[in-house]
């Protein structure tokens, strides 16, 4: 499963995530129609924000 965190997370967070298996995407700096494009082109399940507004055209892309 591809998880994409797109807000700063902590690198122990990351670890244990990667520790169970998941391939994880690390984006903490794209925003809006970036975000749609990254969306887009990584195919990923999960979608990680903290603060970060999740847009419908978001949604749609992953």
């Amino acid at each position: 499963m591809k998880i994409l965190i797109a807000d700063r997370f902590s690198d122990v967070a990351r670890a244990d995530l990667k520790a169970f298996g998941f391939e994880v995407l690390y984006e903490p700096d794209v925003r809006d129609e970036a975000l749609v494009k990254v969306l887009a082109d990584t195919g990923s399940d999960v979608l990680v924000v903290r603060s970060t507004r999740v847009t419908a055209a978001m949604l749609q892309a992953g």
